[in-house]
């Protein structure tokens, strides 16, 4: 089977991929659908924010956490308005505890403060404020990595977004790790 890499920067979105031609393909199709699913925001709107998605037009009030009014988000995660850092209040455990963390950590920014993206010397920092042992996020992440989370870019200045799949999978985790305390 031949192996295919691929490399693509549209705006700020970048994918980098390569291995055989089937799994580059399918990765560049999920990270495709993500791109068209993201919303793009228009300039000069009044009153906070406005975003455009599909054919329809969403108004978000600036600095308002999304979720915050969730009690499950607020059992699962503590968010320090400081520092701009999401924590957990309660590990997952299981065998794949770490990359659950992982994901649930990148989810908890998209719910409680609206970054579909999260720098890794950020995520760094929630985890080992969080109390996790872990110290490098692509390995904790490795389980999964191109199937519920992504890397775009290199090293530190790299970021992570959950794919859509992901989302899914990162909601289950939470609701678990909600269940364990509620």
């Amino acid at each position: 089977m031949p192996n295919l890499k691929l490399r693509m920067k549209i705006g700020v979105h970048e994918f980098d991929a390569e291995g055989p031609a089937e799994d580059v393909n399918a990765r560049f199709d999920l990270w495709r659908e993500m791109i068209e699913a993201r919303t793009t925001p228009l300039k000069g709107s009044a009153g906070g924010e406005s975003f455009v998605q599909g054919s329809l037009t969403v108004f978000e009030t600036p600095h308002v956490p999304k979720g915050e009014d969730d009690p499950a988000l607020r059992r699962v995660f503590a968010v320090d308005e400081k520092r701009d850092i999401v924590t957990l209040r309660v590990h997952p455990i299981g065998e794949n505890a770490e990359a659950d963390a992982i994901l649930a950590l990148v989810y908890g920014y998209w719910k409680l403060r609206g970054n579909d993206e999260v720098r890794v010397t950020k995520l760094t920092r929630s985890v080992a404020l969080s109390g996790l042992s872990g110290n490098r996020i692509d390995r904790m992440a490795a389980p999964y990595k191109g199937s519920a989370i992504n890397k775009v870019g290199k090293s530190k200045g790299g970021k992570y977004m959950l794919t859509a799949p992901g989302r899914s999978k990162a909601e289950q985790v939470v609701r678990e790790m909600f269940e364990r305390v509620a």
